[in-house]
């Protein structure tokens, strides 16, 4: 009898260990959802709404800074107000 209450025991504990987990999991999952969301709120929706005279991403263009674009050339000056 002492054993069989041992091994309930055990197996309720198990269940609640198990629903804890799968909580978290489902939890994590749904964050991982809103932070997709919020990303595409934010470049594709946001970006198009607020500011429809920048152009689409230009998937083409080199990583780190650019110093000259269609004939314009940036320089020290660029974020001066110059």
């Amino acid at each position: 009898l002492a054993v069989r209450a041992k091994i309930h025991k055990l197996a309720s504990l198990s269940r609640t260990l198990n629903d804890v987990v799968n909580e978290r999991r489902s939890r994590a999952q749904y964050a991982d959802y809103l932070k997709e969301c919020i990303d595409v709120m934010l470049w594709d929706y946001l970006r198009v709404r607020l500011a429809h005279v920048m152009p689409p991403i230009d998937y083409e263009l080199p990583p780190g800074d650019l110093r000259r674009i269609d004939g314009y050339n940036f320089g020290s000056l660029l974020g001066r107000g110059a």
